[in-house]
């Protein structure tokens, strides 16, 4: 069986490698057969706009040289005479012509150099032509500049202007008629009146042209230079230097392109060409190369089928190769891999099933505290904590896991939490040692060794918060976490881990992704807190009345005041909510023909499983709206306005001894049996059971507000037997009005305390 299992993982890993040499070889081959000429294109185009890149540059140094040689000429003190004096002795004239013969003659570059004086209207010139060094503007063979000169506020101060240069009568050659070059011009600034005085350099396009070809190439002619408008500024191969060539098929498409640099490939005067231009420079000129294209495929061709050839036997070279390879060095490791793989895969397992085991028995108190001991197992399975250090536990738990739990199955869970994990210690990691545990269900506990020190905590705020981001947006998962005060050393774990657990059920007033510390949560859990039993009893009136807002808008209260308290009273007053509330709707049911079909303990247990206030409110928002819905499909609007006539009678005339069910159907001229009905139907409630209601509620403000004595507000408040009334009054609140007195007189006095203190 050996022997079988490692031919067959001979045969696998050969056929690997003979696949993987093929399909590369073989892909690499076609793409570069198919390709090779645009890559030869890009790169020819690459070299040859680099090129053109550095002509431009080069331009702008031409521009920059012509500059700084004007200005020499301006500041020369020579030539300075010939600028501003109107006569001139034989010796300075002389000296200022050999000065400006000397700055011409320092670059080939420069064709000519005019120096125009204004005031004289004369021009002192220093070129190779046949022509005096003094010049009349009115007789100046280059009528060109003469022009410029007269017109000077049209041309820009020192940039290159192309233009023709007339020499057919001057020039030393026979042959040449006219000269091309770029105008440099410096105005004298200083100058008085309307006309200026005028340095010009003229540099020779021959030159720069010469300059050019060798930049780009070897070949003549082929680069040339166009302005925005497609005009020539240098000489072509076929057109002469202000041509206008933009209605040229290879030219327009340049001009009118939104790309600022590139290349095609088009017929040019009949040949197919690579035609590559570069983005306008400062001065608005495009640099232009054409090269014919059978220059750069001629040898493509040739090295397409070397090409083909070296793949052919690279692939045949490569297939002895993987088949030597895979014979000498595979043969029967498969069985080894697999071997090593279970070993490896067994050892890892056991090593964190270990470790997870070590940190859960921490957390739970079951771990020797031997602090030597500690140390030599966090060594042994290479938990990067201190058993000395301060330490505090990180608990993170899983915001709305009921809908995380139906949303993804146990794996998946599993792999979140795990994901959790690793974003946790990476993060505090860079600052602190920690681990990090999952300890089921909805809850990861990381252990940190850290210091117990202002910044310090702040420090681990902003961690956590990275981590809740972090959850949040890798992961889609809310986290809230708690944060427990520092112990003193890594054997106070189990405290520690106590203090986060404790404070993790503040999550129910601070909301999802909320940061808890348990020294906040301490000094919470030890205010008092006084369930309003007043507050509720309103809220049952106002569902038995049907006032739904106004019984949403005290729960709403109700929860206020229990929120900045301790979780335990903040439980205790939802179970009394929850009870009241169920109570109220179970006598609505009960005077009614409807069912709403709640459940006290479905009730209850909903709020416990809820995990923060906006979620109870939602839920008492729920059955409040359900009631509201029975409520209305029972009620009528000529009925309603029945009911509502009564409660105002009511409202109005209390303190009425004689106010009746016989009164009130007298006023509304209706039965009694009928009205009773009605009310009771629509109110839950009998009449006279309201008007009871009324009469205390006035009762009691009169108490608490007053200090009329208790008969007087009796009397007052519509009831005529004293005895009676002390009978209804204990019945109705649980206490004799004189101690209903008292106690709130004294919880007023408490509370202007307490706010006077604050």
């Amino acid at each position: 069986m050996k022997p079988r299992k490692g031919l067959k993982f001979y045969a696998k890993v050969f056929a690997l490698l003979t696949i993987a040499v093929s399909v590369t070889i073989t892909a690499i081959s076609i793409y570069l057969y198919v390709h090779f000429e645009q890559i030869v294109l890009k790169q020819t185009y690459a070299y040859t706009n680099n090129n053109l890149s550095q002509t431009s540059r080069e331009a702008s140094i031409m521009t920059v040289t012509a500059g700084a040689l004007a200005k020499q000429i301006y500041y020369d003190e020579h030539i300075n005479k010939l600028l501003n004096f109107d006569q001139l002795d034989a010796i300075d004239m002389r000296a200022a012509i050999n000065q400006l013969n000397a700055y011409q003659a320092t670059s080939p570059f420069i064709d000519s150099i005019y120096v125009y004086n204004s005031a004289k209207r004369t021009f002192y010139i220093s070129t190779d032509l046949k022509e005096s060094a003094v010049q009349n503007a009115g007789d100046f063979y280059d009528r060109g500049i003469v022009d410029i000169v007269n017109d000077y506020t049209e041309y820009p101060n020192m940039l290159p202007i192309p233009r023709k240069i007339p020499i057919a009568d001057y020039s030393t050659i026979s042959k040449e008629k006219e000269r091309d070059c770029y105008s440099f011009l410096l105005y004298d600034t200083l100058t008085q009146g309307g006309d200026r005085n005028v340095i010009v350099i003229n540099i020779s396009e021959v030159q720069m042209h010469k300059y050019i070809d060798e930049l780009v190439s070897n070949a003549d002619n082929n680069t040339f230079i166009i302005d925005r408008k497609g005009i020539l500024v240098s000489n072509s191969w076929k057109y002469p230097m202000l041509s206008d060539i933009s209605a040229k098929s290879y030219i327009g498409p340049i001009v009118e392109s939104s790309q600022s640099y590139g290349y095609f490939v088009q017929s040019v005067e009949g040949v197919k060409s690579l035609i590559t231009y570069t983005a306008p420079d400062n001065l608005g000129w495009r640099y232009i190369r054409i090269l014919p294209y059978e220059s750069i495929t001629s040898q493509i061709s040739a090295m397409r089928w070397r090409t083909l050839m070296t793949a052919i036997l690279c692939l045949v070279l490569g297939l002895l190769a993987s088949y030597a390879a895979s014979r000498k060095f595979f043969a029967g490791v498969d069985e080894k891999f697999a071997q090593l793989k279970t070993l490896e895969a067994d050892r890892r397992d056991s090593f964190q099933t270990m470790r997870r085991e070590f940190l859960q028995n921490l957390l739970l108190g079951t771990v020797q505290k031997d602090p030597l001991a500690i140390r030599r197992k966090l060594e042994h399975l290479e938990l990067p904590l201190d058993a000395e250090a301060p330490c505090r536990i990180l608990l993170l738990r899983i915001d709305d896991y009921q809908a995380f739990t139906l949303q993804y199955h146990g794996t998946d869970r599993n792999l979140l939490k795990f994901g959790i994990i690793n974003v946790a210690e990476e993060l505090l990691n860079k600052r602190y040692r920690s681990v990090a545990l999952d300890l089921g269900e909805d809850r990861i506990a990381v252990i940190v060794s850290v210091l117990d020190e202002p910044k310090d905590r702040a420090a681990l705020g902003d961690t956590v918060k990275e981590i809740q981001a972090a959850a949040r947006s890798y992961f889609k998962v809310s986290v809230t976490a708690s944060i427990s005060n520092a112990g003193s050393a890594l054997m106070d774990v189990q405290e520690r881990y106590g203090e986060a657990f404790e404070a993790s059920y503040y999550r129910l007033t601070a909301g999802h992704e909320a940061v808890i510390w348990a020294d906040e949560a301490d000094r919470r859990a030890g205010k008092d807190y006084e369930y309003s039993a007043q507050k509720e009893k309103q809220l049952l009136d106002d569902l038995k009345l049907g006032r739904i807002a106004d019984a949403k808008a005290l729960i709403g209260e109700l929860l206020a005041e229990a929120a900045g308290c301790s979780y335990m009273s903040l439980t205790f007053a939802l179970f009394k909510l929850t009870h009241a509330i169920h109570g109220a709707m179970t006598t609505i049911e009960r005077n009614s023909a409807s069912s709403l079909h709640i459940d006290a303990h479905s009730l209850l247990g909903a709020v416990n499983q809820a995990e923060t206030l906006d979620e109870v409110a939602s839920m008492y928002g729920t059955v409040l709206d359900r009631l509201d819905a029975v409520m209305d499909e029972r009620r009528s609007p000529r009925h309603d306005e029945t009911v509502q006539r009564i409660v105002d009678i009511i409202e109005r005339q209390f303190m009425n001894q004689n106010l009746s069910l016989e009164s009130l159907a007298d006023e509304l001229e209706m039965s009694t049996t009928y009205i009773s009905r009605l009310f009771k139907k629509q109110m839950n409630k009998t009449i006279l059971n309201h008007i009871i209601e009324v009469r205390m509620r006035h009762v009691q403000d009169k108490l608490l507000g007053t200090d009329d004595s208790i008969g007087e507000i009796a009397e007052a408040s519509g009831f005529s037997n004293s005895p009676h009334f002390y009978k209804a009054f204990k019945q109705y609140n649980g206490v004799t009005p004189a101690n209903y007195r008292r106690s709130g007189r004294q919880q007023a006095a408490l509370a202007d305390d307490e706010e006077s203190g604050a």
